[in-house]
């Protein structure tokens, strides 16, 4: 579905989801789903539509009646839908039951090749914990019969009536997609604290942010060390069928809390049900911006949980005990009286709403490692008491800086068996009544005054300015420590900066919460100290002066904060001034040590930076800036005479030296690749020397000469490429050895009369006669993506290969619109009318092609009618991998848009009839078998018409395989047989080719006859023809096959010659010279009065150049008698 139309089609679309309507339900299944799509349902997770499809075939049978919901119910954000409705449960075979549930269905969108937005993930969850522990009746009916029930027979595929009603009605249509895996919860997990956010105090930082976010104005941290009882604790709702036996109980033991003073909105919630997608997107006054920290707590635990207001909440990504988390109502429901165990490592009282939050994070223990998908770190108390202690010696007073609620962050500690907590470290703003309105004056602002720069309404000047003086107190033990800093904030034009953004980078700073908020802090005393960079919080950047910066950074990662994992080095810059301001203090600027170039290290960094992104082919957006800025920085300290620059620059030049630095088109290049000025003749795509960017020239010149770049190619260039070129020439082009042709005559088939079996119904009228061509060499990846290029095939630049222009396989279409082909794992289909195989999305979208690993997606069991015509070629069977490549050719019974022939098979046969000759197969490399079969209407089983087969030594083979600049002679017998229903045929043909060029012609050939004992006492007349190693269908009436490398017309139809006759997609060079040498060698056959020339010059002047100059040609022409064409 079209991205800018999806918010409008999302209440029709969860009207048909939540229909009991199967023709509505399968509407939205078939046009807004993925073919793999998963539905996580509060009884069972599947994947695929035709699974999902069979969860409402039962559900809708067991249940009576549709659930409702209201439209403003749904939320939308673009990738991702969440809609609050009314489970209504009413068992069919209970009519008197009654009652409802509270529901929520989450649709997470994935966006196709094609553009389109589709649903890849279902998530249903149920409020039902509750439900089924207060009422016996619904107790005992979910627990006897939905879970024994329904579960116990989805999962053995069985059902309480006939599934195949419903299949005759509607066809399971499951087709494999390419690109869009599903990836489970804790996978994404696991790659989220691997990549973005690394272990360690990064994980107090996140919760601070969380709590200033939410508005609280105090966060505790508690470490407690004790094991609660395990005797009354919640039961799972959700029966893992690969763990049935883990339990709540293994979360009662150490656990990390922390505490803060708000309480959760219906906004925060639902910003839980997203793993990476956050509410606080459009929130002007939220640090958070991508809906990922929050899981940076999945480093010390498996299933956090917390209390917030009257609400319970337990998270459970593996889904071992609930389908991903649950929520409760624990004050309504009185569970703390009931579950006691389950509340008491809270310590507060539980028969009243929490004035807060207090989050539970059990730490990871031995067991639970060896289960774990997120994390197999095991974390002990001792660990978070070091991630207390480093936080207050590195971060404390810092993280509170530019924070807008927080005033206070303690830590305390709970040993085992003790009832009191023990204060560890306090961190407190002590002046808050002062400074609070200052402090969050901007917080407080921003968004309504974003609100009205989005209506439109934002008028004159909306600068903000706010600063105080911050006191703070640290306090370790019964050790206090003051400091105060003079903190500014200062908000600029939102209309200026937004009418910027626009301009120059097409984007609004609502969209990216680009805030153009700059926040200074400098302490009062101790200023000796360098200030560090913030983004709310403290970066791991140090700054070069003792005030601390914050902004609104834009990162390449998901938080500032990440910079303290690997990807710090993202952060490597050149620096230059935060305000573009004039300062007039010079002895200020000299403080700050502005006046001096940035250090070298520094630069160096940044360079490989630049070129890892660019090798690992993940550049980054200002790679030609960056660049620049480190040219202009190397061009100025070269010419600069002072000890430190010189010193600086030959230290770059020698870690430059013979490395890829200077970029050029999106790539970088060593010194020995680039040149001033590139000769007209060597500006080809992908040459291997290319000329420095106009740019550089004017701006670097210093620079670039002083690094070693010539002005022009030399000599040693021309070496290079001529040993590059030489490399491709001796590139192999085939690797099959046997090759087969089948003619299947055979009807339609079809396993059940009732149901067919197929990707779609349009498909039934290709399952007739067809031609089958099989070769034993598989399909390699290039060779799948050249498949799918019309006219740019993958071997266009190489002159030794056959096929040159990608449009050989197309000549399938002659006979067919729906060809495809199994090599090794994979079954292709390409349909250029997009009209036979099934469509996807909405609206719905023909596909043009695709490809499925066969083994993987269980192929044969769900289509088996589809590949029914393939098992009887060649041992094809889908159940393993096939050892070769077999095409499918079904013919065409109706004229189409590709063509308007249709043929038969008895044609087919009369062509090949023509081809049974021994020609095609001469100047082959590698083919040595070819053989024709015909499947009969009523004989099932290939037989074999004729088969034509080269015998060669073994020495002779790898002659015939490589393509050589040295003369070679070899032979091979041919034997051709035919097999009739009268009598059977048999030749034997034995031929000698002469192969090379560019070498001296030597007399060999008569060695050759010698040693091999030939001779031609009467010779066969044969009637010569051009060929380009397959025929081309030219009559030269030479007494040989004359083979070439000619440049051709993409139909292999002619052999271009006059310069206009050039494709510019083929202008390679024209081999002549190795044909000619052919002819001359032929001659000395001549002369030796061997009869097999029949020399008629007309038939071959076509082939001579009109203008001669090459001593060659001459030689060649003089050699044969053909003077009277230079004369």
């Amino acid at each position: 579905m079209n991205p800018l139309f999806l918010e409008q089609t999302i209440p029709d679309i969860v009207v048909d989801l939540l229909s009991y309507d199967e023709s509505a339900y399968k509407r939205v299944l078939d046009h807004y789903f993925t073919d793999d799509a998963a539905l996580s349902h509060p009884f069972l997770t599947v994947n695929g539509t035709h699974n999902i499809r069979k969860v409402f075939r039962v559900w809708t049978t067991f249940n009576k009646q549709e659930p409702e919901f209201q439209r403003e119910d749904i939320i939308f954000d673009g990738a991702m839908a969440v809609v609050s409705y009314k489970q209504h449960l009413r068992p069919r075979i209970f009519p008197l039951i009654h009652f409802v549930v509270p529901s929520i269905t989450t649709l997470r969108f994935h966006q196709e090749n094609d553009g389109l937005l589709y649903i890849c993930k279902q998530e249903d969850s149920w409020t039902l914990e509750g439900l089924i522990q207060s009422v016996p009746l619904v107790n005992w009916f979910y627990e006897n019969l939905i879970r024994k029930l329904v579960v116990g027979r989805l999962i053995t595929g069985t059902v309480p009536f006939d599934i195949d009603i419903f299949d005759a009605k509607m066809q399971d249509i499951d087709i494999g997609t390419e690109f869009s895996p599903y990836e489970p919860y804790t996978h994404r997990l696991r790659k989220i604290l691997e990549e973005e956010y690394p272990d360690g105090s990064q994980v107090i930082r996140e919760i601070l942010q969380n709590s200033d976010d939410a508005g609280s104005t105090e966060q505790i941290f508690i470490l407690d060390h004790n094991t609660y009882q395990s005797n009354s604790l919640l039961q799972a709702t959700f029966k893992n069928l690969q763990r049935p036996n883990l339990k709540l109980d293994r979360y009662q033991g150490p656990a990390l809390l922390a505490k803060n003073t708000s309480t959760f909105g219906k906004r925060d919630f639902q910003s839980l049900l997203k793993l990476a997608d956050s509410e606080k997107r459009d929130q002007y006054d939220k640090i958070g911006v991508m809906g990922v920290g929050f899981n940076s707590i999945y480093h010390i635990t498996d299933s956090p949980s917390f209390i917030t207001g009257d609400k319970y909440v337990i998270l459970d990504p593996h889904k071992w005990c609930f389908n991903g988390g649950i929520r409760f109502e624990f004050v309504e429901k009185k569970l703390s009286e009931r579950y006691p165990d389950q509340f008491a490592p809270f310590n507060i009282p539980c028969d009243k709403p929490f004035d807060g939050t207090i989050f539970r994070y059990p730490l990871r223990t031995k067991e639970d490692s060896a289960d774990s998908e997120i994390s197999n770190k095991v974390y002990k108390p001792e660990e978070i008491l070091d991630m207390f202690h480093k936080f207050y010696n590195d971060e404390s007073i810092n993280c509170l800086l530019f924070l807008k609620y927080i005033e206070r962050i303690s830590f305390y500690e709970l040993k085992k068996d003790a009832t009191k907590l023990e204060s560890l470290y306090t961190i407190e703003l002590e002046n808050a009544d002062k400074v609070r309105e200052q402090r969050r004056l901007l917080a407080e602002k921003i968004g309504p005054m974003m609100t009205k720069l989005k209506l439109g309404q934002l008028k004159g000047n909306n600068q903000l300015v706010t600063s105080y003086v911050a006191s703070f107190c640290r306090q370790k033990n019964d050790d206090p420590e003051k400091s105060s800093w003079l903190i500014l904030n200062y908000l600029d034009d939102l209309l200026e900066t937004d009418e910027y953004f626009h301009e120059n980078f097409k984007k609004n700073i609502r969209d990216h919460k680009f805030i153009p908020n700059v926040g200074l802090a400098i302490p009062l005393k101790d200023i000796k100290d360098k200030g560090k960079l913030f983004c709310f919080l403290p970066l791991p950047i140090h700054m070069p002066f003792p005030v601390s910066v914050h902004g609104y950074f834009a990162k390449f990662f998901s938080k500032p904060q990440d910079c303290h994992c690997q990807k710090d080095k993202d952060l490597v810059c050149l620096f230059a001034p935060i305000l573009e301001s004039e300062v007039k203090n010079n002895n200020f600027l000299n403080h700050l040590k502005w006046n001096t170039y940035p250090d070298v290290e520094k630069v160096i960094k940044q360079y490989e930076l630049c070129y890892d992104g660019v090798f690992k082919k993940k550049p980054q957006k200002n790679l030609e800036k960056y660049c620049h800025a480190i040219y202009k920085y190397m061009n100025e300290i070269c010419q600069v005479n002072d000890k430190n620059s010189k010193e600086g620059f030959n230290k770059m030049k020698k870690v430059l030296e013979n490395k890829p630095w200077i970029l050029c088109k999106k790539t970088f290049y060593s010194v020995d690749k680039v040149v001033f000025r590139l000769q007209r003749e060597f500006q080809v795509e992908n040459f291997l020397i290319v000329e420095l960017p106009i740019r550089y020239t004017s701006e670097f010149m210093p620079l670039f000469k002083t690094m070693g770049v010539r002005e022009e190619v030399g000599i040693k260039d021309l070496v290079l490429i001529i040993k590059n070129i030489s490399i491709e020439n001796n590139a192999d082009d085939a690797k099959a050895t046997r090759f087969s042709v089948i003619l299947d005559e055979r009807p339609k088939f079809q396993h059940e009369a009732s149901k067919k079996s197929l990707l779609s119904d349009e498909m039934d009228s290709w399952q007739g006669p067809a031609i089958w061509i099989y070769n034993d060499a598989e399909f390699s990846e290039d060779d799948f993506q050249a498949l799918i290029k019309l006219g740019v095939g993958g071997k266009s630049k190489d002159i030794n290969k056959i096929g040159r222009f990608g449009l050989g396989f197309n000549c399938a279409f002659n006979i067919t619109d729906l060809p495809s082909l199994v090599s090794g794992k994979h079954i292709v289909f390409l349909d250029p009318h997009a009209k036979f195989l099934p469509s996807i999305g909405y609206p719905p979208i023909k596909r043009k092609g695709f490809r499925i690993n066969f083994i993987e997606k269980e192929f044969k069991r769900r289509f088996p009618d589809q590949c029914y015509p393939y098992e009887a070629i060649e041992s094809c069977d889908f159940s393993k991998q096939f050892k070769g490549t077999l095409f499918r050719l079904p013919l065409r019974t109706e004229i189409s848009d590709i063509s308007n022939r249709i043929i038969e098979i008895k044609e087919i046969l009369q062509l090949f009839n023509s081809v049974q000759g021994n020609k095609e197969m001469i100047f082959l490399r590698n083919i040595e078998s070819f053989n024709l079969y015909n499947i009969k209407e009523q004989e099932p089983a290939p037989q074999l018409i004729w088969q034509a087969q080269i015998k060669i030594k073994d020495n002779h083979r790898d002659i015939r395989k490589r393509i050589t600049d040295t003369f070679h002679i070899y032979q091979f017998a041919l034997d051709i047989k035919k097999f009739d229903s009268t009598e059977n045929e048999n030749v034997l043909e034995v031929w000698a080719l002469c192969t090379g060029g560019h070498e001296k012609i030597n007399p060999e050939f008569e060695n050759f006859s010698i040693e091999n004992h030939l001779k031609f006492p009467n010779p066969p007349e044969l009637e010569g023809e051009i060929f380009s190693f397959l025929s081309l269908s030219i009559i030269t009436k030479l007494g040989v096959h004359l083979n070439g490398n000619f440049s051709l017309s993409s139909s292999r139809s002619n052999v271009l010659q006059s310069e206009k006759d050039f494709l510019q997609a083929d202008s390679r060079p024209v081999i002549p010279n190795k044909s000619l040498k052919a002819l001359v060698k032929a001659s000395d056959l001549y002369d030796r009065s061997i009869p097999l020339f029949h020399l008629v010059f007309e038939d071959i002047e076509q082939l001579i150049p009109t203008e001669l100059h090459d001593p060659v040609y001459l030689e060649a022409l003089g050699r044969i008698g053909l003077k009277r064409h230079v004369n």
